[in-house]
């Protein structure tokens, strides 16, 4: 189905349900729900997982009842008043939380909670802030749906690809892991299912691969953008030079830990990459050193060790010399005390 049948399939059906009201024992119904719904698109494409519709009820509820899906495409470690202060100066100052998170019902959960917030995680995080600062009129806002896994993994893309506050480092790991778990690995399927081309998931897939290291020698993981996958990656996969990053890398993440201790400037991303590339192309990196050769008393050689710049040792050994056990012990020896 086209991406343009699939959002008039969903408007439609939104509007159909516009007059449908459920009520909660534990929440409040919001009015007119369908008007919630219709001001925005991506959230009206979200109604549908698949070619059948599905009852949305929209509720408010303390953001206490909801815990997270597991498989959800925010990094906690990324949510804090500095990361949501535009969200969480909105909600202040409209006084509600206006766009829906979209949660599934939860049964019997041995926890106690009710709801499971597929895509919203980021709004479910900044009332739960503001409702810590005293704003406990403020409650959670969310559309209940009946998703598979695999459907709520692709409704949660839906809902948050365009959105500029989820990082591409967050976006990337989440369809590495949306390809192993619902997609058997099968990238051109994943691709045709969520509606991009398979280059495009490709560059997602490579930053997705990226060390933490990596990611921490930037000053936040906003920074780190999709085209970083194409300079940085090739180079990371390269043996002789990945060692010289990822030291340069610990380097920079210290630096900048120092800046976040005493408020200072931190450096740009596009510094960064460069110190990153940098340290895979210097004198040090691309040096070669000259093997050492042991030879025989025939004086063929039957030896050779030879120390890469990435710190291995390459080691030949020649057969039929005439070189005894010990002697080869010796030489090797030898070899390793003069590296």
């Amino acid at each position: 189905m086209s991406k343009g049948k699939f959002s008039d399939i969903v408007l439609a059906r939104a509007s159909e349900n516009a007059a449908t009201r459920t009520q909660d024992d534990s929440a409040s119904e919001v009015e007119n729900p369908a008007a919630a719904i219709l001001a925005n698109r991506e959230s009206a494409l979200s109604s549908i997982a698949s070619d059948k519709a599905v009852h949305t009820p929209l509720l408010r509820v303390d953001p206490a009842k909801c815990r997270v899906w597991a498989h959800h495409n925010r990094d906690d470690r990324f949510l804090n008043e500095e990361t949501c202060r535009d969200l969480i100066d909105a909600i202040k100052a409209d006084g509600q939380q206006r766009m829906p998170a979209i949660v599934r019902r939860l049964r019997d959960d041995p926890e106690g909670y009710e709801f499971e917030i597929i895509a919203g995680r980021r709004r479910h995080w900044s009332v739960s802030y503001l409702r810590s600062k005293d704003y406990t009129n403020i409650d959670f806002l969310i559309s209940v749906q009946s998703l598979t896994d695999q459907e709520a993994f692709r409704v949660a893309d839906s809902e948050n690809r365009a959105r500029k506050d989820l990082t591409d480092i967050e976006r990337a790991r989440d369809y590495l892991f949306g390809l192993n778990e619902f997609f058997a690995g099968n990238q051109r399927e994943m691709a045709d299912r969520i509606g991009v081309s398979t280059s495009w998931l490709s560059r997602y897939l490579a930053l997705a691969r990226f060390d933490d290291a990596i990611i921490e020698a930037f000053y936040s993981p906003s920074d780190i953008g999709i085209a970083y996958a194409s300079k940085l990656g090739p180079a990371l996969n390269d043996e002789t030079k990945r060692p010289f990053i990822m030291n340069q890398a610990a380097k920079l993440k210290a630096i900048h830990e120092e800046v976040r201790k005493t408020a200072g400037t931190p450096m740009s991303a596009k510094a960064v990459l460069h110190q990153l590339l940098a340290s895979s192309t210097s004198k040090k990196a691309t040096e070669q050193t000259e093997p050492v050769v042991f030879n025989a008393p025939s004086g063929k050689p039957f030896m050779m060790v030879k120390a890469k710049a990435n710190g291995e040792l390459s080691i030949k050994v020649h057969p039929n010399t005439g070189v005894t056990r010990k002697e080869m012990l010796e030489a090797f020896a030898k070899a390793l005390d003069d590296i």
